[in-house]
């Protein structure tokens, strides 16, 4: 481990808060529910939509939206997509319940839901889960949703409660999400849609969506990874994405 890996991981024990592991749940062979308790978290302090930043060993930093419960007071839960052999895959599998884990925040990430809307609209993918689960939690009763989550079929058992759609990828990653976007009649009225995953496919639905006619003030985008990695994310985030 390199040295600002060590002083990553003290700062992150020193300055964040601190955290119980009370509960792990397997959605899927790669997507894991890890259920977290703080006396130092108030639900109040999470919006939806915002993000913490775990510490996953060896100084990494990962960052996640988490999903509060209403009355939960001190507990929330991440969605941990652990579809590879990086850090945090890594930490996840390593896991158990009992354990301590650090994180800082909450931070701002993407806007949730402001107050009464006539619709809401989610598209993303794995990564996406605790996103959309935070802003359907949100939403006023009754709220329409409209949208889907688009997995590896060995993974499409973690979307089975989830109030979106489940579409399965094929072989470019946001395919199926742009046909289900096409196939999609989104109800009358000025709703709110929410964009994450893949930053290539967020890119895409995007332009479809304002090529139907919806506003840039409509759409909240956040994607959480790329294909090109994550410079390239970054110079979407910081260009297209943001006009």
């Amino acid at each position: 481990m390199s040295l600002s890996q060590t002083l990553r991981g003290a700062a992150a024990r020193a300055l964040g808060k601190s955290a119980r592991v009370e509960q792990i749940v397997a959605m899927s062979p790669r997507v894991v529910r890890v259920r977290l308790s703080s006396a130092r978290l108030a639900a109040s302090e999470i919006p939806p939509g915002a993000k913490i930043k775990l510490h996953v060993g060896h100084g990494e930093m990962r960052s996640y939206t988490p999903v509060v419960s209403e009355g939960a007071d001190g507990t929330m839960d991440v969605v941990v997509y652990a579809h590879a052999d990086g850090a945090a895959c890594r930490w996840v599998r390593q896991l158990t319940v009992g354990d301590d884990v650090a994180f800082i925040g909450p931070s701002t990430s993407v806007r949730g839901p402001d107050g009464p809307l006539p619709w809401a609209c989610i598209y993303g993918d794995e990564t996406a889960i605790g996103l959309a689960e935070a802003i359907v939690g949100a939403l006023p009763a009754g709220t329409p949703v409209v949208g889907a989550l688009e997995t590896a079929a060995e993974d499409a058992a973690a979307l089975t409660d989830s109030r979106l759609d489940a579409v399965l990828r094929g072989q470019t990653h946001g395919d199926a999400l742009m046909d289900h976007l096409k196939q999609l009649d989104l109800p009358p009225g000025d709703g709110v849609v929410w964009l994450s995953g893949e930053a290539s496919a967020v890119l895409r639905l995007r332009q479809a969506l304002l090529d139907r006619g919806l506003v840039r003030e409509q759409l909240r985008i956040k994607p959480y990874w790329s294909l090109k990695g994550k410079a390239h994310r970054k110079k979407l985030e910081r260009t297209v994405l943001r006009s």
